[in-house]
Order: C-alpha cells, then sequence, then structure tokens
C-alpha cells in the first residue's frame, strides 16, 4: 500500500516531470490547485485494472494517483456496484474529502481527504477489506445459487446480472429443474423477468419487487452454496460475477 510521500512515483503522462517536486499530501494538494480545470482533466487516470468495492477505501486510489476519470466510475459494469461507487464517492465530496468537475469529468482529493487516507486506520481498513474481497471472489467462483421453481428464484438476481437456463435444462434433477422453468415462465407472465433464448434478466419492475421489503426477507433464507453441493430439493446453478457475490456476502 503506498501512502502521500510515495505519491509521485506513480504520476503518468505529463505529471511524471513534476514527480519530484511533490512529497507530501500537502505539496499535492497545492499541486492541483495550480492547475486550471483543463490542466488536471489531462491528468486524470483511468485506470480499468483498479478494483472498486462500493466503500469508502475506494479512495485509495488516491494514494497512487492525483487525479481520476469519471469514465472510471461510470464504465464499470456491475449496475450495483457502480450505484454504490457512485453513492460512496457522492457522499465522500458531501464530506468534503474529494471534489467532482462534472463538466471536466474528473474527481480529485481535498485537502481533508488526503489526511483523511494519510491516517493508518484507513490504510488497515483499506488492506483488510481488500483481502476479504479477494478471498470473497476466490471462493466466489466456486458458488452457486439453489433454484427450486418458487418466487424466491428472483433472489438469484442479487447475486448475477443474467442466468443461462441451459444449465437448468442440464440438471439431472428433471423434475425439480421443470418446476425451475416453470417458474421463470410465470414470472416473465408477470412482468418480472425477460427470457431471451436461455438467457434470463430482470426487468424494472422485477428490480423493484426485488427491492420490497418481503423479498429482501425472503433473501435471508437462501444462500449461494459450493457448486456441486447435494440439494435435493433444488437445482445449483453458477453464479459467474465474482465481485458481485463479494458485495453481497462481505
Amino acid at each position: 500500500m503506498y501512502d502521500a510521500d510515495e505519491f509521485s512515483n506513480d504520476l503518468k503522462g505529463t505529471a511524471a516531470s513534476t514527480a519530484n517536486a511533490i512529497k507530501t499530501g500537502y505539496q499535492i494538494i497545492e499541486f492541483l490547485q495550480n492547475k486550471d480545470p483543463e490542466q488536471i482533466a489531462a491528468l486524470a487516470v483511468n485506470d480499468p485494472s483498479f478494483q472498486f468495492t462500493g466503500q469508502v477505501t475506494d479512495l485509495q486510489f488516491f494514494q497512487t494517483h492525483a487525479v481520476m476519470s469519471m469514465d472510471m466510475v461510470t464504465n464499470i459494469q456491475d449496475d450495483s456496484l457502480r450505484v454504490a461507487v457512485q453513492d460512496e464517492f457522492n457522499r465522500a465530496a458531501r464530506n468534503g474529502l474529494i471534489q467532482i468537475d462534472p463538466v471536466q469529468r474528473t474527481i480529485t482529493p481535498t485537502e481533508k481527504g488526503m489526511k483523511y487516507i494519510s491516517q493508518p486506520s484507513f490504510k488497515q481498513a483499506a488492506r483488510k477489506y481488500a483481502a476479504a474481497m479477494q478471498n470473497l471472489q476466490q471462493a466466489g467462483q466456486n458458488l452457486g445459487y439453489p433454484l427450486n421453481g418458487g418466487i424466491n428464484d428472483l433472489n438469484y438476481f442479487r447475486y448475477a446480472n443474467a442466468l443461462d437456463l441451459s444449465e437448468v435444462l442440464n440438471s439431472s434433477n428433471t423434475e425439480v429443474a421443470a418446476k425451475v422453468l416453470s417458474g421463470f415462465q410465470k414470472l416473465q407472465a408477470e412482468g418480472k423477468v425477460a427470457i431471451s433464448g436461455l438467457t434470463v434478466t430482470l426487468t424494472d419492475a422485477g428490480k423493484k419487487y426485488l427491492a420490497s421489503p418481503v423479498m429482501q426477507q425472503a433473501a435471508q433464507a437462501i444462500k449461494p452454496v459450493p457448486l456441486g453441493s447435494p440439494v435435493a430439493t433444488a437445482v445449483v446453478v453458477a453464479i459467474q460475477n465474482a465481485r458481485q457475490i463479494a458485495q453481497r456476502l462481505l
């Protein structure tokens, strides 16, 4: 984990020529204050390898970069994760930790923000959260969700954006598989899901229903299980998005 004193080591592009002059968090802020919005925009980093978590610890990005491009956030493919990151960054902006420029599409740390991410407690939390996310993602690649043909099958979409029905069709538990297929056909008729070929996705009406107190309570009853687990009354289908799993289970 880099700290503010090591900030200059990772400045990219045009910022590289000023790296030796930037040694502390205060100098980073002074450096940004001496730039106009267009110059700051030219320094914006769009790093697709950065792992967002939707937590305040995402501000650790500014331990190694001066300016974040807003495209890093808007390009997050996971809808729920993108919303979580947007909410957290908006909260950080309201708390004076960062500045968001919607015209230049940049996000920069404030002096208060640099002090915040330089605190040992923040760095410790960031390390622990990153380790937990990594462990959950590794585990998530071998997790599945049990479907039984009931309304609770809709909760599958808390862990993935789409369901491949071929996994259901290929199940050896043909009786339960038939119930699951019938259940999704009913959900489609109710407008809660859309089925295209063998792919099932959630509709806006389905997303609204999924957010209801009834479904949130129901979600507590059924959780992902290791793939291959013997569940006599359900078909266990793989969850493809490990990051989503980590977000839900942490």
